[in-house]
């Protein structure tokens, strides 16, 4: 019986853990796609997208 209550705590923990590290990999995926995000919206990749589009050579 003490067996089994053990067995369901490392269980439990075994999940919260890789609860946890999901999370933080999530979290760091956002923070990586906010940061590109941040950059396209920029007016400096604008200008740049618009200079290529238009065959003209960016300083």
């Amino acid at each position: 019986m003490i067996f089994s209550f053990k067995y369901i705590d490392i269980q439990k923990d075994s999940i919260i853990v890789s609860t946890q590290k999901e999370i933080a990999q999530r979290q760091k995926d956002l923070a990586q796609k906010k940061k590109y995000f941040d950059y396209v919206n920029s007016l400096a990749y604008k200008d740049k997208v618009i200079k290529t589009s238009q065959n003209k050579k960016n300083p």
